[in-house]
């Protein structure tokens, strides 16, 4: 890795080493791209993601600089081991096909133990997610990577039965009527405690899960500059974000498990 964008927003210790040294250079963003570094690293293939006709632009601006670029569209699935199969497509470009088809079939196979599990907890509890922005609350569909990992752990997300697979903008007012009886609050944004969350709207004091304060948030290996590591290392490793799901949805599961990607918010 020669370079990478949104440098400040890497959880990765090695980049971020890299970053401080100059070994790696941070090339910017999609809409602040520095073309001239890009061009100066002679990166033999580019890594990108398209969202929108402004990704489509810089893709086309990077073409007609001699640049290879690949679109990784890994973001687009809708479940959690389809997207940790896109190692195979990294792993063809360095000929090591054999070892991701160990790793996968590895990580399918804890996945899918854990997922029986979860199934035979009799109890499921309600889960609700996100956080409002600017009046609106974004929510996952029903058929979204995220509802599959809730569904999967042995919760059931408030709005299961919803066929999308991308974001819903919903009013404030229909989540607080629809939230009113559920057992557990994930992803509540950036918070790291209670006042960041009522801070976004402060009706959200009157839900009854903000009261119960069962809420967790997946920003436990977060650095100081904001990098995540759940959406690094979590990508391609979807059994540990399931046993940790597992673990906040049914506490009596696995004894003496302390989370990894999760926190509870306080």
């Amino acid at each position: 890795i020669k370079g990478i964008a949104n440098g400040n927003l890497v959880n990765n210790a090695r980049i971020i080493e890299g970053l401080r040294n100059q070994s790696i250079i941070d090339i910017g963003n999609d809409r602040d791209l520095n073309y001239e570094q890009m061009v100066k690293i002679k990166p033999d293939i580019i890594f990108t993601y398209g969202v929108g006709t402004e990704s489509l632009e810089y893709i086309q601006k990077l073409n007609e600089l001699g640049l290879k670029v690949m679109i990784i569209g890994e973001y687009l699935e809708d479940n959690p081991l389809a997207k940790t199969e896109w190692l195979k497509v990294f792993s063809s470009l360095y000929n090591k096909e054999q070892i991701a088809d160990i790793i996968l079939r590895n990580l399918s196979k804890n996945y899918n133990d854990l997922k029986k599990l979860a199934k035979s907890v009799t109890k499921q509890p309600l889960v609700i997610t996100g956080l409002p922005w600017k009046g609106v609350w974004y929510v996952p569909g029903g058929n979204s990577y995220l509802a599959q990992l809730i569904e999967d752990a042995g919760g059931k997300y408030i709005w299961y039965d919803n066929t999308s697979a991308e974001s819903l903008p919903l009013d404030f007012e229909v989540v607080f009527q629809n939230a009113q009886n559920a057992d557990i609050w994930i992803h509540p944004g950036a918070a790291n405690n209670l006042r960041d969350i009522v801070s976004v709207d402060e009706r959200i004091s009157d839900f009854n899960i903000y009261t119960k304060s069962n809420i967790f948030n997946n920003n436990l290996r977060q650095n100081i500059v904001g990098g995540n590591d759940y959406w690094e290392s979590g990508l391609v490793h979807p059994d540990i974000i399931i046993r940790d799901l597992m673990k906040i949805f049914h506490p009596g599961l696995f004894p003496g498990y302390e989370l990894v990607y999760y926190k509870k918010i306080k």
